[in-house]
């Protein structure tokens, strides 16, 4: 078969291409011609090309054509890791656009299209909207950050921006392990791993 995007014979010359077997027959923006971009909308027609071999010559057949399908956005650039503020069990993406989804999902995973994870942002270029938190995440753990354009119409994802979730706080300092003095306090037994700092209260 021979399929093309225009309806005009010189186009089904120039641009028709017949089909392998059940090999895809791909239709994109490149040197062929085809010039397929983002966000327009197409139609596929399809015909059975003539056979000047045969005795008598076979004609084309009539033209068939497909319902109007409409390419996808292109996919929007990562989250900016300036964007992206952490805790051990949340990361929050600030200026969220509201033509945009975005979720977070461990290190190496691809998003499906349709998990429940996804949420859509709220701002635009010129007000940017809303943080969205991703919360219950666990401490000292490896994300990944996608996004894409939302609506009917979805792009392809963003590349990944990796975030590593903060090492959960260790357990408080307690009363009975604080020594007081005049002029000083003590914190024994203290932990070679973990800082400390001492402040006045209500700092």
């Amino acid at each position: 078969f021979r399929r093309v995007l225009f309806r005009s014979e010189s186009a089904w010359s120039s641009y028709g291409k017949i089909a392998e077997g059940t090999t895809p027959l791909i239709f994109k923006k490149d040197s062929s011609g085809d010039n397929i971009t983002e966000q327009n909308s197409y139609k596929v027609y399809v015909r059975v090309p003539a056979d000047d071999n045969a005795a008598p010559k076979v004609p084309a057949s009539d033209v068939a054509k497909s319902d109007a399908v409409t390419t996808k956005p292109a996919a929007p650039v990562a989250v900016s890791s300036t964007k992206i503020s952490k805790t051990s069990t949340k990361v929050t993406i600030a200026d969220t656009l509201n033509n945009q989804e975005y979720i977070v999902v461990p290190k190496g995973t691809i998003p499906e299209d349709n998990a429940s994870g996804w949420r859509t942002g709220t701002g635009t270029d010129e007000n940017p909207g809303e943080a969205l938190s991703f919360e219950g995440l666990n401490a000292g753990t490896a994300y990944d950050i996608y996004t894409r354009i939302g609506g009917d119409n979805k792009s392809a994802l963003s590349k990944p921006r990796s975030v590593t979730t903060l090492t959960a706080a260790p357990d408080p300092v307690t009363a009975d392990i604080i020594t007081i003095g005049t002029n000083s306090v003590t914190i024994n037994p203290s932990v070679s791993t973990q800082q400390y700092v001492i402040v006045s209260k209500g700092a």
